[in-house]
């Protein structure tokens, strides 16, 4: 069952609760939340194995939940949802057009969140510093997986162009 738009977060991680203490505002979740086992991949499997091959026992955080959510994805593929505890993966990713390695390393992306947190820049949060980054830079085929997402953004945002171009004026 998904989870309604705006609904007050079922739990909060301690990282949320430090960022409030800090004088954060968190916002509720704005995406619809769907089952983590979609049609082609089960993102908790994926996390579990992300997690054995790159945290382990050494984790200094507790694994989040994951879901699906239609993230519109030109401007997210996956986020971690601090206050929810959560990382939301873009839906239309759910599919066997998709390599497993793309998903791998957007969950990887989004725990390297807990590991390492931002640092002040101007004011806001600094989330990809220059050691999450080099950290991220430790899973295998991840310039493939930014290769791959990239023209897959390229792809889908030229087919909305040819629709929009299509589309008679009003």
């Amino acid at each position: 069952m998904a989870q309604p738009k705006g609904r007050p977060s079922p739990r909060k991680s301690k990282l949320a609760e430090q960022f409030e203490r800090a004088g954060y505002a968190l916002e509720d979740t704005e995406y619809e939340v769907l089952p983590p086992r979609g049609e082609h991949f089960d993102l908790r499997r994926i996390l579990a194995r992300v997690d054995r091959a790159y945290f382990g026992a050494d984790r200094p955080f507790d694994l989040p939940a994951v879901a699906w959510a239609p993230l519109d994805a030109h401007n997210a593929w996956a986020v971690y949802v601090l206050k929810d505890d959560q990382i939301l993966v873009e839906k239309s990713l759910d599919g066997p057009e998709t390599p497993a390695f793309v998903i791998e390393y957007l969950l990887m992306h989004e725990l390297l969140h807990l590991v390492h947190l931002p640092t002040e820049a101007e004011g806001d949060p600094e989330w990809h510093t220059e050691t999450f980054e080099g950290e991220l830079a430790r899973f295998a085929k991840g310039a493939d997986a930014e290769g791959w997402l990239d023209r897959r953004l390229s792809t889908e945002l030229r087919a909305k162009s040819a629709r929009a171009a299509r589309a008679p004026d009003t």
